[in-house]
């Protein structure tokens, strides 16, 4: 992971004028640019088997798609979420930026270079803007967390499952997501929670 300080408000600007390599996935989290790899194997295959588990579970007019990029007028954040579960016309407007009050649900997998971020400033991040439901997927623990009921910039309640344990996913979706086919990636070294 890469991250880049910029203390000029056009931050924005600034990571849209960087030529990022295709590789890369560029996000503007907590007045910070950072930069992390793209998927790979076992990541985007989990990616994909909670997108397809969703899709059966969506409401009609609703899907989970990946590779939005939001914008936060608040914090000037611009998160690129792994999966987003829109309204399908919210997709219709080929737009730069989406708004996260579209958002019902947030999933983020997990990695080496990006789980610090997803454990809190993207969890406080959805929360602050509103968005019902984050699903963290951690493969280097073997966990998944459903955090909901967010409030004063935080998610008030969470429930966590192992790997192998299914997960309620509440209304409008009532799914029982099922996790025991998600690749685990032990971690290499010391593994720091915060």
């Amino acid at each position: 992971m890469i991250a880049v300080r910029h203390s000029d408000s056009s931050l924005s600007e600034l990571l849209h004028a960087f030529d990022v390599p295709d590789s890369l996935r560029a996000e503007i989290l907590g007045g910070v640019i950072v930069m992390s790899p793209l998927m790979r194997g076992r990541h985007a295959l989990t990616v994909d088997q909670v997108r397809r588990q969703l899709q059966a579970a969506c409401p009609a007019d609703h899907r989970p798609i990946g590779g939005i990029r939001y914008r936060c007028p608040a914090t000037g954040d611009e998160p690129i979420p792994d999966l987003t579960v829109v309204p399908d016309k919210a997709l219709d407007a080929d737009l730069r930026f989406h708004s996260m009050d579209i958002v019902e649900l947030v999933v983020e997998v997990g990695s080496e270079s990006s789980i610090r971020n997803d454990r809190e400033p993207k969890r406080l991040l959805y929360a602050s803007e509103g968005v019902p439901l984050y699903l963290l997927v951690d493969p280097l623990l073997a966990l998944v967390t459903l955090y909901t009921d967010p409030q004063h910039g935080d998610y008030l309640a969470h429930h966590t499952v192992t790997y192998g344990d299914p997960i309620t996913i509440p209304e409008p979706f009532g799914l029982r997501l099922e996790t025991a086919e998600f690749p685990a990636k032990p971690h290499r070294g010391r593994l720091r929670l915060s």
